[in-house]
């Protein structure tokens, strides 16, 4: 009966460091991801919306 109990026990903690090892490269998946996009020049207008791209070309309005 203990050793049912021990063997349950540890299949219950190896299932959670399963999980905890999935969560923890997911997460680490997502920040290199987030990485390179906000390094990258293409895609960082998509984060910052206020700056313009270098080659913009200004038009003004007034008549």
């Amino acid at each position: 009966m203990f050793f049912v109990v021990i063997s349950r026990v540890k299949d219950k903690v190896l299932l959670l460091m399963r999980l905890i090892l999935i969560m923890c490269i997911l997460l680490i998946l997502a920040v290199q991801l987030y990485g390179i996009l906000k390094s990258s020049g293409i895609s960082g207008n998509l984060f910052d919306k206020t700056k313009a791209p270098p080659d913009a070309i200004r038009v003004d309005q007034s008549k």
